[in-house]
C-alpha cells in the first residue's frame, strides 16, 4: 500500500513538476522579444554611386543620370534626381537632368523591392560638372591650313584639331560627287544667268577640289577663348583647308 502510495505520489509530483517546467518554459518564450523583421532597406540591397565629375566642352551642358548598384534578386521600381545650387532646387524629382558646369547638391532616390519588400535608399552628395579648357591664341596659331589641298603640304588633321580646340566641334558634312549633280541639274532647271554665275562662283572651290580628288568635305565650328570667338574650319578628306573667324 505504502509502496503504491508512494509509487503515485511520484507520479504524481514528476508530473506536476513537468507541467511547472512546461509552464515555465512556455512563459519564458511568451516574455521573450520577437525576433526583429527585416526591414526592407536591409532586404534590398542598393547602393547609389556618386557619378563624379562630368566634363563638358566650352559650350553646352551634359546629361546625368542617377548611377545606381543592385544585389542580385533586387528590381528596381524608379530612380529620381533633385539638383540644387547655392541653395536653389533646379530639378526635382527627374530621371535624368542636363546641368552646365558648375557645383550642385543633388539627392537621389531610389526605390527598389526584394522577396516581396519595398524599400527606399536616398543619397545626397556634391556633384562637379567641369568645363573643359577653351583653345588659346597658341593653339590656334599651331594649326597647319593646307589651303591648296597640295600633295607637298600637310594641313592639320581633323582629330589633331579637335584636341587643339578641346572640342570636337558642330558637324556639317558634304558628299562632293552629291553636290555636284545637284548643281547640274539645277542648271538645266535655272535660265537666269545671275543666279547660275552666283551658284557657279560658290561652288567653284569644290569644283577644286573634287578636280584633287576629294570626296569628302566638312565643316566644323568651334568655340575659342571667349564665347563670342568662333572658327569654322573646313576639313577635305580629314585635313584642314580653311579656317575663318565667324
Amino acid at each position: 500500500m505504502n509502496t503504491k502510495t508512494l509509487g503515485l505520489g511520484s507520479l504524481v509530483a514528476l508530473v506536476a513538476t513537468a507541467v511547472v517546467t512546461a509552464g515555465a518554459i512556455t512563459s519564458a518564450r511568451a516574455s521573450a522579444p520577437a525576433p526583429r523583421a527585416a526591414t526592407a532597406a536591409t532586404t534590398a540591397k542598393v547602393k547609389i554611386v556618386n557619378p563624379t565629375q562630368r566634363v563638358v566642352g566650352w559650350a553646352g551642358s551634359v546629361r546625368v543620370v542617377p548611377q545606381v548598384k543592385r544585389a542580385r534578386g533586387v528590381k528596381l521600381l524608379s530612380k529620381r534626381i533633385t539638383v540644387s545650387r547655392s541653395g536653389k532646387r533646379l530639378h526635382t524629382n527627374r530621371s535624368a537632368v542636363r546641368l552646365r558646369p558648375g557645383t550642385y547638391r543633388a539627392v537621389i532616390t531610389v526605390k527598389s523591392r526584394s522577396k516581396g519588400r519595398t524599400a527606399t535608399t536616398r543619397r545626397a552628395m556634391r556633384l562637379v560638372v567641369r568645363q573643359n579648357a577653351c583653345a588659346t591664341a597658341p593653339d590656334i596659331r599651331a594649326l597647319r591650313i593646307d589651303a591648296a589641298f597640295s600633295p607637298s603640304v600637310r594641313g592639320t588633321s581633323l582629330a589633331q584639331t579637335q584636341r587643339l580646340m578641346r572640342s570636337p566641334g558642330t558637324l556639317e558634312r558634304v558628299n562632293v560627287s552629291q553636290v555636284l549633280q545637284h548643281s547640274a541639274r539645277l542648271s538645266r532647271l535655272y535660265s537666269d544667268p545671275n543666279v547660275m554665275a552666283q551658284a557657279n562662283a560658290e561652288l567653284g572651290p569644290l569644283r577644286r577640289l573634287a578636280a584633287k580628288g576629294v570626296t569628302s568635305v566638312q565643316e566644323r565650328e568651334f568655340a575659342a577663348c571667349g564665347i563670342a570667338t568662333r572658327f569654322v574650319g573646313v576639313f577635305a578628306d580629314g585635313e584642314l583647308v580653311q579656317l575663318k573667324t565667324i
